[in-house]
C-alpha cells in the first residue's frame, strides 16, 4: 500500500495549480477604466512643488500611533525647503500615478468567497449574492429550500449556526460538511477492503458502484499516484490504496488552503460576533473529539492484538500526564468541556498527533484568522505556540501559511521586527516565481509594505506597495481601490516625512478615491471602509498641521474640519460593526479625540479619550508606551477643562491595565518604560486628588514598584551575562547589513534616556510623599471616619468614588439638547450620543 507521507514537490505544485487557473478570470476585470484625470494631477505636481512647500512634523501625526496632540507639541517650521527634495517628491508621485493610469473599479482580487479558488463542497446549496450568503431555493418558492433536508440532518448546534449566521456562510461554517471528499474516498476504500475480506456491509455496493477513483471531482494527480504503485494490475486492494492516498492528498490540500472562517467579515456587533466566535470554537472542539475517538478506538484495537502498550504504561514511560497545561485547551477551548477532557483521556503524544492531523491543523490556523479579526490576541498566541512547530515540521505550504499567521499576530502585538523576520522566511520558502503565482506575491508584497510602514521605513513601504501593483499589471490584472489606498497612505507619510505638503495632498486625494470605489465595489465590508475613512481623516489632519506650523490658522482649521466627517463615520462604522470596546473602535475614538483637540472642542475630546483609555487598558495588545502616550493626552485634556478630579474615574481601568501588562510580561520586557508608566499613573492619582492627600498611599505604592523595577533594570544592564534568555531575540538576515542595524536600533514610543536619572526622580518623589503622608492622609481618614490602616490598602483593592466632573460648556457649533425634538439616531455625527452611555454600561458590567 502507498504510504500516507507528505506530498511531493510535484504534488504541491498540483495543489496550487487550481488557485492560479481560477484566478485568471481577474486578468480582464469588468469595470476597467482609464482615468485621464490622474494625468492632470501629475502634471500639476511639479508646478505646485515649486511654489508651495509643506512643513516638518516632529511626530507622525497623519498615519501612525505617535500622533501629535496639541499645537504645543509641534516643532517650529523650517524657513527654507530643499529643491532636491521637491524634485524627488514630484518624481515619486509621477511614478506612482503612471502605475494608476488604468485601474479597476471592481472587487479586489481574492476578496470574493473562496479567494482565488472555488469555494469548497461545504458551501453546496449556498449562494453568494455579492453582499451575503443565503440558502438556495427551489421552484422560486423560498419556503421550499433545497437545503431543508440538509438542515434536518444537522445537529441542533450546527442547525443554529447555519441558520442564525446564514449571511456569514450558513451551512459552509459547519465542519461536518467539510472534508466530504476525503471522507467519501476513505469510505469507498474501506468498502473495497471489506469485500476482499468477505465481510461486506450494507451500502458497500452503492459506494463501489459510484466510484470516485479517477473522478474529476477529486483534484488529485491520479496518473502520478498510479505510477507509484509499481504494478500495472489494479485490483481491489490497489484501488483501496489509491483511494486512501488520494484522500490524504485531498484532505491536506483542502486543509492547508482553508480560509472559510477567516473570510467572515464579523460585522454583526460585539455580542453577535462573540457568540459566533464561541460557536466556531465549539465546532473545532467537536472535530478534535471525533478525531481523538478514532485514535482511541484504534489504540484499543492494537492493545487487544498486543501490538501496542497499554495507555497507563505509555504515560508512565513518558513521565508526563495528559492533563498537563496546554494553552489551546486551557485558554482557547476552555469553554468546550469535551475538548478539555481530551487532556485527561490522551497521552501527550496522542494529543499532539490529533492536533497534527491535516484537518485539525488547518482549522486551527483558520481559527487564528477569526481571533485576529476579533482582536483576541492572547488566544492567537496560544494557538500559534501549539501549531507553528507542527507546521514547521511539515514544511512547504504549511510553514508558509503558519508564518503568515505569525506575521499578522506579531504586527497586532506591535512587534514589527519579528513580523519582518517571518516575512523574510516566507520569501525564502516560496516555491514559485511572481509570474507563476502573482496572487501570492501580491499579498506578500503588501504585507512587507505594512511591516516597513510600522518600522517607519516609508521609502521601503512605497517600494513594496509599487511591487504589489507591478506584479498584478505584469500578469494582466489592473490595480484596484486597495492599491490606490496603499499608494495614498505611502505618499502621505513620505510627504509628511520630507516636508512636502503637495505630496500629502496627493495622498489625501488617493485615499478619498479609494473610499469612493470601495463603497460600491465591496459594499458589505464596512470595517475596511472604516479603515479607509480613518486614513482620509488622519491625512487631512496632517495637512492641517503643516498649515498650522506656518501660522496659517484659517487653512489649518479648514483641513481639521474636513477631517471630522470621515473620522466620525469611521468611528460609527467601527462601533456598530465590532462594538465600542474592541481595539479598532478604541483606536478610532482616540483619533477622533485628536481631531476634537485640534478644533478645541475639549469636552468632546475628553469623552472620546475616556473610551479610548478604557479600551487600551483592557485589550490584549496594549503596551507600556501606548498607555503612556494616551495618559499624557488625557491629563492635558483635563487640564484644559480644569477637571482634574474627573481623572479618578480612570483608576479602575489603570488597575486592569497594570494587571494585564504584568500577565503578558511587559513589566519584565521593558522594565524601564514600565517604570515610566507607573510614574505617570502616580501623577494621575495625585493630580486627581487636588492636594487633599486622598491618594498619597496609592501613589506611593505605585512609585515604589517603579523604583524596584528600575533597580532591577539598572542591575541587569550592568550584568548582561546574567540576564535569563526568556525571549530569545530573533535575528534578521538582510542583504544590506546597514539596513539590518538601522531597523534593529529603531525605538518607538516613549523611551527612558537615563534610567538612573529617572530612578533619582522617583526616589525624591517617594521621600516627599512619605513626609506629607502622615499629616495629610490622617486628616482625610479622620474626616471620612476610617481607620488609619486604610492608607496601606493595595492599589487594586480600593478606589474612592470619583467626584462629579466639573461641567464644561458645550461646543459653539453644537446645538442645545433642548432644541432637538426628534429622537436621536444611534450615533450622531460627532459620535457622542452614546459615548457616556457606553462608559456607564461598561462600568456597571465591571
Amino acid at each position: 500500500m502507498l504510504a500516507a507521507a507528505s506530498p511531493s514537490k510535484a504534488t504541491m505544485q498540483h495543489m496550487i495549480r487550481p488557485l492560479r487557473a481560477t484566478a485568471r478570470k481577474w486578468r480582464c476585470p469588468r469595470g476597467q477604466v482609464s482615468h485621464r484625470a490622474w494625468a492632470g494631477v501629475v502634471a500639476g505636481v511639479a508646478a505646485r512643488h515649486a511654489s508651495r512647500a509643506g512643513s516638518r512634523l516632529r511626530l507622525q501625526a497623519a498615519l501612525e500611533p505617535e500622533m501629535t496632540e496639541t499645537s504645543a507639541d509641534l516643532e517650529s517650521p523650517e524657513t527654507e525647503q530643499d529643491p532636491a527634495l521637491e524634485d524627488e517628491s514630484a518624481d515619486r508621485v509621477a511614478k506612482s500615478m503612471k502605475l494608476l493610469d488604468e485601474y479597476s473599479e471592481e472587487m479586489h482580487p481574492g476578496h470574493k468567497p473562496g479567494r482565488f479558488a472555488e469555494v469548497g463542497p461545504e458551501f453546496e446549496g449556498m449562494e453568494f449574492d455579492g453582499l451575503r450568503w443565503k440558502m438556495q431555493s427551489t421552484g422560486g418558492d423560498p419556503s421550499q429550500s433545497s437545503q431543508s433536508q440538509a438542515l434536518m440532518t444537522l445537529s441542533e448546534e450546527d442547525r443554529m449556526l447555519a441558520t442564525k449566521y446564514e449571511a456569514a456562510g450558513g451551512l459552509g461554517l459547519c465542519l461536518n460538511r467539510a472534508w466530504t471528499i476525503p471522507d467519501k474516498l476513505r469510505a469507498e476504500a474501506r468498502s473495497l477492503l471489506r469485500s476482499v475480506a468477505g465481510e461486506p456491509e450494507e451500502g458497500d455496493e452503492e459506494l463501489m458502484a459510484d466510484s470516485m477513483l479517477d473522478s474529476e471531482r477529486v483534484n488529485v494527480p491520479w496518473d502520478e499516484l498510479k505510477s507509484q504503485l509499481g504494478t500495472k494490475e489494479v485490483g481491489p486492494v490497489e484501488r483501496a490504496a489509491l483511494l486512501l492516498h488520494a484522500a490524504d492528498i485531498a484532505e491536506e490540500r483542502e486543509a492547508v488552503m482553508r480560509n472559510t472562517w477567516s473570510d467572515i467579515e464579523f460585522g454583526g456587533g460585539e455580542m453577535s460576533n462573540a457568540e459566533l466566535v464561541a460557536r466556531l470554537e465549539r465546532q473545532f472542539a467537536g472535530q478534535l473529539v471525533k478525531s481523538a475517538e478514532v485514535r482511541i478506538r484504534h489504540r484499543k484495537e492494537q492493545e487487544k492484538k498486543g501490538t501496542k502498550k497499554p495507555e497507563e504504561t505509555e504515560k508512565r514511560e513518558q513521565g508526563v500526564q495528559g492533563q498537563q497545561n496546554d494553552g489551546i485547551f486551557d485558554m482557547v477551548l476552555k469553554d468546550c468541556q469535551d475538548a478539555r477532557d481530551l487532556q485527561h483521556r490522551l497521552p501527550p503524544s496522542e494529543l499532539t498527533a490529533t492536533l497534527n492531523e491535516p484537518r485539525n491543523l488547518g482549522v486551527a490556523l483558520d481559527l487564528i484568522g477569526v481571533y485576529l479579526k476579533n482582536y483576541e490576541i492572547d488566544k492567537c498566541d496560544y494557538v500559534l505556540e501549539r501549531v507553528v512547530p507542527l507546521a514547521r515540521k511539515r514544511g512547504g505550504t504549511w510553514l508558509i501559511k503558519a508564518l503568515d499567521k505569525l506575521c499578522a499576530v506579531r504586527m497586532k502585538q506591535f512587534r514589527a521586527y519579528d513580523a519582518l523576520v517571518a516575512l523574510k522566511e516566507i520569501e525564502q520558502n516560496v516555491p514559485f516565481q511572481p509570474e507563476e503565482g502573482w496572487e501570492f506575491h501580491d499579498i506578500m508584497y503588501r504585507n512587507f509594505a505594512w511591516c516597513y510602514s510600522s518600522l517607519d521605513e516609508a521609502e521601503k513601504c512605497l517600494e513594496y506597495t509599487r511591487k504589489s501593483v507591478e506584479v498584478k499589471k505584469a500578469n494582466g490584472v489592473q490595480p484596484t481601490w486597495f492599491d490606490i489606498w496603499d499608494l495614498g497612505k505611502a505618499h502621505a507619510r513620505l510627504g509628511q516625512k520630507t516636508q512636502q505638503r503637495e505630496e500629502m495632498k496627493i495622498g489625501f486625494e488617493l485615499c478619498v478615491k479609494a473610499g469612493e470605489i470601495h463603497r460600491t465595489a465591496e459594499a458589505s465590508d464596512r470595517i475596511m471602509l472604516a479603515k479607509i475613512l480613518s486614513n482620509v481623516g488622519e491625512v487631512a489632519m496632517g495637512i492641517g498641521d503643516s498649515h498650522f506650523l506656518k501660522e496659517e490658522k484659517e487653512e489649518a482649521r479648514e483641513w481639521y474640519e474636513k477631517a471630522e466627517k470621515p473620522l466620525a463615520e469611521s468611528y460609527e462604522l467601527h462601533v456598530s460593526s465590532l462594538g465600542p470596546m474592541k481595539p479598532l473602535a478604541g483606536w478610532q475614538a482616540g483619533t477622533m479625540a485628536h481631531c476634537m483637540v485640534r478644533l478645541e472642542r475639549w469636552p468632546e475630546a475628553r469623552e472620546y479619550l475616556a473610551l479610548a483609555l478604557r479600551v487600551e487598558c483592557t485589550k490584549d495588545s496594549t503596551t507600556n508606551g501606548s498607555l503612556i502616550e494616551l495618559l499624557d493626552r488625557v491629563v492635558s485634556c483635563h487640564q484644559e477643562l480644569g477637571d482634574m478630579p474627573g481623572m479618578l474615574e480612570y483608576v479602575p481601568d489603570l488597575e486592569e491595565a497594570m494587571r494585564g501588562l504584568r500577565q503578558r510580561g511587559w513589566d519584565r520586557r521593558e522594565r524601564d518604560v514600565y517604570a515610566l508608566l507607573l510614574q505617570r499613573i502616580s501623577t494621575v492619582l495625585l493630580l486627581a486628588s487636588e492636594g487633599t492627600g486622598q491618594m498619597i498611599g496609592k501613589a506611593l505604592q505605585v512609585l515604589e514598584e517603579a523604583a524596584n523595577n528600575l533597580q532591577i533594570f539598572i542591575g541587569d544592564a550592568a550584568r548582561p551575562e546574567d540576564l535569563p534568555d526568556v525571549d530569545a531575540e530573533v535575528d534578521l538576515e538582510l542583504p544590506e547589513e546597514d539596513e539590518k542595524a538601522k531597523i534593529k536600533k529603531k525605538k518607538f514610543g516613549p523611551q527612558v534616556d537615563n534610567a538612573g536619572e529617572l530612578l533619582k526622580q522617583i526616589r525624591t518623589s517617594i521621600k516627599i510623599l512619605k513626609v506629607s503622608q502622615t499629616g495629610s492622609e490622617q486628616e482625610v481618614q479622620a474626616a471620612a471616619g476610617k481607620s488609619s490602616t486604610a492608607s496601606t490598602a493595595r492599589f487594586e483593592e480600593h478606589v474612592p468614588e470619583p467626584p462629579a466632573p466639573t461641567p464644561a460648556p458645550a461646543p459653539a457649533k453644537t446645538p442645545p439638547a433642548a432644541e432637538t425634538a426628534s429622537p436621536e439616531p444611534a450615533f450622531r455625527r460627532d459620535g457622542l450620543n452614546s459615548l457616556r452611555g457606553v462608559l456607564r454600561e461598561v462600568s456597571r458590567a465591571r
